[in-house]
């Protein structure tokens, strides 16, 4: 068996590993309350969310890692991107949908919670994995080091700012 082999045959037992107990949070004895009831809605149990919300992270992280396998840079950079720009593109979706079919229609007493409402729906709409995939940009970050090549191009550019500026001055 290749060194290749062994890995991604070990990345696909931990994904299912993982994406299994991640699900069996909902069934786990206990009530964790709906702490994330009021004037905005109320949600589901916690455990549930939990789980979603976990089971969404393995999977991602899980595509991530296979596509990390592939050894493209620009790949890693695309990913990235495409992660962060996904997040905002539902971000923005989910912001619309709840100002046209919440904000519009309700109180207002209960439109001075629209941002509450925000993070409701965000915690609640686990079918839209926009906290999951803002978390993977985060390791793509820390696993491909795009935020140490990013931090070492800024302090290349002001030291040579600095050395331009000086050199008028002399």
């Amino acid at each position: 068996m290749s060194k290749t082999t062994l890995y991604y045959t070990t990345l696909t037992t931990l994904w299912g590993l993982t994406a299994y107990a991640s699900l069996k949070i909902a069934e786990l004895p206990g009530n964790w309350g709906h702490g994330l009831c009021g004037p905005w809605g109320c949600a589901p149990p916690i455990q549930s969310l939990v789980a979603c919300h976990l089971a969404w992270l393995a999977t991602l992280l899980f595509v991530t890692e296979i596509l990390l396998g592939y050894k493209y840079k620009s790949l890693n950079s695309w990913l990235f991107y495409g992660t962060m720009a996904s997040a905002g593109l539902l971000l923005t979706g989910l912001i619309s949908y709840e100002y046209v079919m919440w904000y519009l229609k309700v109180s207002e007493y209960q439109k001075s919670y629209f941002l509450q409402r925000i993070g409701f729906s965000i915690s609640t709409h686990i079918e839209l994995p926009i906290i999951q995939l803002v978390m993977t940009s985060g390791w793509l970050l820390l696993r491909k080091g795009l935020f140490a090549q990013s931090m070492h191009v800024d302090e290349i550019q002001i030291s040579e700012d600095t050395i331009s500026t000086e050199e008028a001055t002399a």
